[in-house]
């Protein structure tokens, strides 16, 4: 963003320095104006409901951005496949992915990261999805 003249960058709120304003909102305009809070951003994610027709293990959210105060959020996601033809890569995989979702890589992540954890139902499902990779 400082090397663009006269432009408009995006940055998710881990990425903006200190001294840089952020885009507020107000639902209507007379509420008051709010801006990008983790908190905020996970109630809205968890209050978000599957997308209708998938897989078991296919966790699409259609988001609810009037669960909570800022409604926009960014979620951050992997997608892999159910089952590698070379085992070793399935291993592989589903080490990764299930650190990333366990309670002990949501934690890491969130100091670095600036997120909400998962949490509740969500939490749930994408461990017990991570942990069927094969």
């Amino acid at each position: 963003m400082q090397n663009g003249s006269g432009t408009i960058g995006y940055a998710d709120e881990s990425g903006v320095p200190d001294g840089m304003s952020m885009a507020l909102y107000s639902q209507d305009g007379s509420a008051a104006y709010t801006g990008p809070e983790a908190d905020a951003a996970g109630a809205i994610v968890e209050a978000s409901s599957r997308v209708a027709g998938r897989e078991d293990n296919d966790w699409a959210l259609d988001l609810d951005r009037t669960a909570a105060g800022y409604p926009f959020v960014l979620v951050s996601y992997a997608i892999v496949c159910q089952q590698y033809s070379d085992a070793s890569v399935g291993e592989l995989v589903n080490a990764y992915i299930s650190y990333i979702v366990s309670d002990e890589g949501q934690e890491a992540a969130v100091p670095q990261a600036g997120n909400a954890p998962l949490s509740g139902t969500l939490a749930t499902g994408v461990q017990a999805a991570a942990a069927s990779i094969k």
